[in-house]
């Protein structure tokens, strides 16, 4: 949940309607709460749809000073209990959570900014919503230690221990801020400028050990997510949280994966890793070296093939590809298939597509229609996968090419287009490239 709270100095202000905006564009809160807005009557009402909120609820400024408003988001559910020129009051429903939340503005009269802490101590004492973890954020115009004002004269010490006791009292602690520290300043020029931290949040201990038990709920989302990629379990699509469980799987993973050693063509057993590398890279280097066959031996073989492939067929597959090719075969794969050598998963390229999608697909189509490929889409990392419980030789592996996902998507885009025609060519009558079967045969035809 992000949570804004300003002090906007008139809504009708152009250069504070175009800063709202940008802030909740790019922080994107689910809860905003603005003082001062300046505002009063149906005016108000077109606010919720212009910043995008579901919900909004205003006070009135008096004359031209004043005004409070409150807008929140799906899935906030928000119940008001009071409200005055100074406040806002309300009980927050995020999914089981509830939580209170109180918008506060401050008096800006020092005279009067004793009715603002008295204020503040009877929403403390609301006996029907006492125990709900309480959140208190806005304009208190006043700071809490000599620290938080810089320039001009000293604050009065009676007004900066008003307002320290009252927080006290009703057991708000600060929640320190992250970036600029002052809130405020008089702009004036840079010999008599004063800077002020006025703005900020306060809350109960509870709202403390909620945030904390937010904070533990991520972690374990995100270390379930981590543990669900290494052990390549996809069958628990929304169970309960088993950290412990793919811990195991993937730990269980690694040690059947793990080449302790291996026999040489000769028949010498080696365990040392640099000998087991050198045999790999002999054995496939053998195995696919080719023998050059003659242009004759090739036309030999190719002459025994009886062509399948029509006119309409051929057009359909020297069709140029489309943007549209490139998006269908990003969103046919699966998101949680394993990341080739740049790390990024295919759910990195569906959920950024908007971001990263014009770019790969230029590229794709770049490689599809004019065959211009780039050494680092070629890269891929080889994984051997056993064959057998004891694996010994070369032979008893199985070797998969983790290719990035950007040369996935054009094998994906290839194997779409040829689909509709397997079944005319010979050996794949009968054999389904329907995305989902479990077993699928990918072609990738190069020149």
């Amino acid at each position: 949940m992000n949570c804004i709270c300003w002090n906007v100095r008139g809504l009708g202000n152009q250069r504070a309607f175009r800063e709202l905006k940008r802030l909740v564009a790019e922080k994107d809160p689910t809860l905003l709460f603005l003082c001062e807005t300046r505002m009063k009557g149906s005016n108000i009402r077109w606010w919720k749809k212009i910043l995008g909120f579901n919900g909004l609820f205003a006070v009135d400024c008096i004359c031209r000073s004043g005004g409070l408003m409150l807008l929140w988001k799906d899935p906030l559910n928000i119940k008001i209990h009071s409200y005055t020129s100074g406040h806002i009051d309300c009980t927050v429903q995020q999914g089981d959570k509830f939580w209170r939340f109180t918008g506060f503005y401050g008096q800006p009269d020092t005279g009067c900014r004793h009715l603002s802490w008295n204020l503040l101590r009877r929403l403390s004492g609301l006996t029907e919503l006492q125990g709900l973890p309480w959140i208190v954020g806005g304009d208190f115009n006043e700071i809490c230690f000599d620290s938080e004002k810089q320039g001009g004269s000293q604050r009065p010490r009676h007004q900066i221990r008003a307002f320290r006791d009252t927080l006290d009292a009703c057991s708000l602690q600060d929640l320190h801020s992250k970036g600029e520290f002052f809130t405020w300043a008089n702009l004036r020029a840079s010999n008599n400028i004063i800077f002020e931290r006025l703005d900020r949040f306060v809350a109960t201990i509870d709202w403390r050990l909620l945030e904390l038990e937010r904070d533990i709920e991520k972690l374990a989302t995100k270390e379930e997510l981590y543990w669900k990629q290494q052990s390549r379990v996809n069958w628990l699509a929304n169970g309960d949280r088993n950290s412990k469980y793919f811990h195991a799987c993937a730990s269980l993973r690694r040690m059947k994966n793990h080449i302790s050693g291996l026999f040489t063509a000769h028949g010498d057993w080696c365990t040392e890793p640099r000998n087991i590398s050198e045999i790999v890279e002999h054995y496939y280097s053998n195995l696919f070296t080719t023998n050059a066959p003659t242009i004759a031996d090739r036309t030999h073989i190719l002459d025994c093939v009886e062509p399948k492939v029509d006119g309409d067929m051929n057009a359909l597959i020297c069709a140029p590809f489309t943007a549209e090719d490139i998006r269908k075969a990003v969103f046919d794969m699966h998101p949680d298939k394993a990341p080739g050598p740049d790390g990024l998963s295919v759910f990195f390229y569906q959920k950024l597509w908007v971001v990263v999608g014009a770019e790969v697909t230029e590229a794709s189509l770049q490689i599809l229609n004019v065959g211009a490929i780039t050494e680092d889409w070629n890269s891929t990392i080889v994984t051997l996968i056993p064959k057998v419980k004891q694996p010994m030789t070369m032979k008893d592996f199985r070797p998969i090419s983790l290719c990035n996902v950007c040369y996935k998507i054009v094998a994906r885009a290839l194997t779409n287009r040829l689909r509709p025609i397997m079944h005319h060519i010979p050996g794949f009558r009968g054999t389904s490239l329907d995305t989902q079967q479990k077993k699928r045969t990918k072609i990738i035809c190069g020149t």
